[in-house]
């Protein structure tokens, strides 16, 4: 499986197995087959992830939420 991540920046050092960074999100949900949502629900987070992005994410694509409660 190719793995691509998005973050608000690159993994430094590079993790040890192979895996590529994209710059967006809107990217990230473009090529993806399945997206893992992966962060706490707080404040900053709520409603980061909606229809908007839904409708960027291709024809098929999973959405796996592993997103917790406070």
């Amino acid at each position: 499986m190719k793995i691509i991540y998005y973050n608000r920046r690159e993994i430094s050092p590079a993790p040890d197995f192979p895996c590529t960074y994209v710059s967006s999100m809107e990217e990230l949900l473009k090529q993806s087959d399945v997206v893992s949502l992966n962060l706490p629900l707080n404040d900053k987070t709520k409603g980061s992830f909606g229809k908007k992005q839904f409708d960027m994410m291709k024809e098929g694509a999973a959405l796996v939420n592993t997103a917790r409660c406070s």
